[in-house]
C-alpha cells in the first residue's frame, strides 16, 4: 500500500480512508508513520488538524 501514497489523487484519498478506519486524525498510526517518513515530522497521538497539512510542516521538527 505504501507505494500508492505517492499517487497525487489516490494517495490522499487512501490516507484519509485509512485514518477514518483507525479512529480519525487523533488516533491514526498510519498518518503518523506517513508524516514521519515523508516529511520528517513526529506527531504524537491525539494531535490533529494543521499538523497534518504538508504546507504547515516544513520537516525536521521533533
Amino acid at each position: 500500500m505504501r507505494r500508492y501514497y505517492n499517487i497525487p489523487f489516490l494517495g490522499k484519498r487512501l490516507l484519509n480512508r485509512i485514518a477514518k478506519r483507525e479512529g480519525g486524525e487523533k488516533e491514526s498510526i498510519t498518518l503518523r508513520k506517513y508524516f514521519k517518513s515523508h516529511h520528517n515530522v513526529d506527531v504524537d497521538l491525539y494531535s490533529y488538524g494543521g499538523c497534518f497539512e504538508p504546507h504547515f510542516n516544513m520537516g525536521g521538527v521533533q
